[in-house]
């Protein structure tokens, strides 16, 4: 794939000359050791993810075995609790959703699942407000919201969203918002919140194909809905 990744929130440095610590290619990322006090903000690496998940569906299914496929699959009813790698947090997933791993996984969210046949994804990252205000100074949820929405935005040609919404979830305040966009020609829906934790500031994004958007929503809200701190 031809297109870059987005550009990082935080400057490059002689230290840090990818800020997000890979190679500028979608179709290739090199992922290397995540810089610190980085995680919550690494919007292009998410894209990088799915972007990666689309060519790996694509490309392993094939043609119309790909979207004879992808017309069948659906996400199991029965819903396991998944902890977040660094126990933080959690999510009720279908049973049937897999992790992503190796080379399009995110190396920073704690928690990354999905149905490659349903086109149904959710990852959760997760960062310490001591690690927000070494990097944003005093910032409020709102002005942290705003970073990794016009982040994925501003940096991709065609990507639009309405204005977040103020909300709750599970007690905690939150802003909701939706994301659309094409990928190398694949129409995707990004639907996530931002949340303020006891200690932490969360990130959960979901995302989906446009055409399976209204098959694939109520799920994905509900994964949205499941989140808790533990």
């Amino acid at each position: 794939m031809s297109q870059q990744f987005p550009n990082s929130p935080y400057p490059a440095s002689p230290g840090n000359p990818t800020p997000y610590g890979f190679s500028p290619s979608y179709g290739n990322p090199a992922y290397g050791t995540p810089p610190p006090k980085k995680k919550g903000v690494s919007v292009g690496v998410i894209l990088g993810v799915v972007f990666g998940v689309l060519a790996v569906t694509m490309l392993s299914c094939g043609g119309l075995i790909f979207f004879a496929i992808r017309q069948v699959a659906v996400d199991s009813q029965e819903l396991v609790t998944k902890n977040t790698s660094d126990g933080v947090a959690s999510l009720q997933l279908p049973k049937n959703w897999t992790p992503l791993v190796g080379a399009h996984a995110n190396p920073e969210a704690s928690l990354q699942m999905g149905n490659l046949f349903a086109e149904t994804y959710a990852l959760v990252l997760s960062e310490t407000k001591v690690e927000i205000s070494d990097v944003m100074g005093d910032a409020s949820l709102d002005e942290y919201a705003d970073l990794i929405i016009n982040n994925m935005v501003t940096t991709n040609p065609g990507f639009s969203s309405p204005p977040k919404v103020a909300t709750t979830v599970n007690g905690m305040p939150a802003y909701r918002f939706t994301v659309r966009g094409a990928i190398d020609g694949n129409a995707v829906v990004f639907m996530g919140v931002v949340l303020e934790g006891q200690q932490h500031y969360h990130q959960v994004l979901c995302w989906t194909l446009q055409d399976l958007e209204a098959k694939n929503t109520p799920k994905l809200e509900s994964v949205i809905q499941s989140f808790r701190e533990r």
